[in-house]
Parts: structure tokens; sequence; C-alpha cells
């Protein structure tokens, strides 16, 4: 059986390889992140979200790309009307657990521009995007994506699917 020598500071050579496996490591996935479509923005802008003034209904003639916010309150009614269309920008797994009834499920973090849910979406319709709170910034980055897109009636609902939730409105599991 081999004699095997345990690393130690004494060992030059042995910490030399690892400094180097290491860095060549660190230096392969940067490279990989910044090629990468699915790469992972090294700093994240923040999502500055305009309140809506009006607790009536969006504007129809609002045609900035200006993120816009809506309540609890908006939301319902909004969806009381059923003129809009939820967007739960959550992932897979906490969309089948439940989430507001009628809502389509469009994770932010796989989202690409040629969705297949997306295309059958007109760019006219207004479309609320939630996800799990206010803390949650997946739906503002969405939405975001979604304005950027021409889907100039899309609103962020800040209280997501908590707030929801909590006010005992409609919800629904995966089928």
């Amino acid at each position: 059986m081999q004699n095997i020598k345990p690393l130690t500071l004494n060992n030059k050579t042995s910490i030399k390889k690892i400094i180097y496996i290491l860095s060549g490591s660190i230096i392969l996935s940067l490279f990989y992140n910044i090629v990468s479509v699915d790469g992972i923005d090294f700093v994240r802008e923040p999502q500055i979200v305009k309140p809506l003034k009006s607790i009536d209904i969006i504007d129809e003639s609002d045609s900035t790309k200006t993120l816009k916010a809506i309540t609890l309150v908006q939301a319902v009614k909004i969806f009381n009307n059923k003129k809009a269309l939820f967007i739960d920008a959550r992932d897979q797994w906490d969309f089948a657990e439940s989430h507001i009834k009628g809502a389509v499920n469009i994770p932010e973090f796989s989202f690409k521009p040629d969705n297949k849910k997306l295309a059958q979406i007109p760019k006219s319709k207004i479309l609320i995007v939630y996800c799990s709170s206010n803390d949650c910034n997946v739906s503002k980055r969405l939405a975001k994506q979604l304005l950027k897109l021409g889907y100039l009636k899309s609103y962020v609902y800040l209280g997501g699917f908590t707030e929801w939730k909590e006010a005992k409105l409609p919800i629904e599991k995966e089928k």
C-alpha cells in the first residue's frame, strides 16, 4: 500500500496545485457565465416600481415603459372584472402547489422572449404579474421584460400570492 502524504502547509507543491485548480475553476465558471444565455447578472439593477394613483382599472392610454404597481384592492377589482390575465412569475413547483385562480405560469428564472405561452397573449392584453410577496423581485424583473417586448399594459401586483392567499381570495392548484 502506498504511503499518502497529508496536505500540510509545508507541502508547497500540493498547495500550489490546489490554488491552480481553484483559480482555473473560477476563471472557467466566470467565462461560462458570461457567454451563457442563462448567465447570472453580476449586478442586478434595482427594479423601481411606480404606484398607480387611481383605484380605477389601469389607464388604457398609458404607453410608457415604466413599471407600475397595483395594490390588493386594485388587483381584486381587476380580477373580478376579468379584464386581465394574471401571470405567476414564481417557479413551476410553487405554481403547482397553489396560485391565483386562472393565472398562467411564466417563471422569470427561465423566461425567454419566444415563450410559447406568451406568444398566445395579445400585446393589448392587461397583464398582472405577481410572485410571492412584496419582498420578491421576480415579478418586477418579468414585468420589465414584458414591457420591453411591447406588453405595455403589464403591471406588478406587489402583495403577491401571500397577500392574496391571506385575504382568502380565489386560489387553485395545478391540475
